[in-house]
């Protein structure tokens, strides 16, 4: 989970990417935890509409990011 993300992050000195069962909603608290991105396969093409899902988590992303 994402607690056990924030832990993992603080152990490297380089950038780390979420993988794993991510969606929209768990964007902002993974990058609030250190993740310098995500990666999603099911979030996107798990989707009836797969562009306007790799939309929104792009736009999550880059809105968590910009904080």
């Amino acid at each position: 989970g994402v607690d056990r993300f924030a832990v993992l992050r603080r152990l490297v000195s380089c950038p780390a990417i979420a993988i794993g069962g991510i969606g929209e909603p768990d964007v902002r608290e993974l990058c609030d935890a250190g993740a310098s991105g995500v990666a999603v396969i099911r979030a996107v093409f798990g989707s009836a509409d797969p562009e306007t899902a790799a939309r929104a988590l792009r736009a999550a992303v880059d809105s968590a990011l910009r904080r």
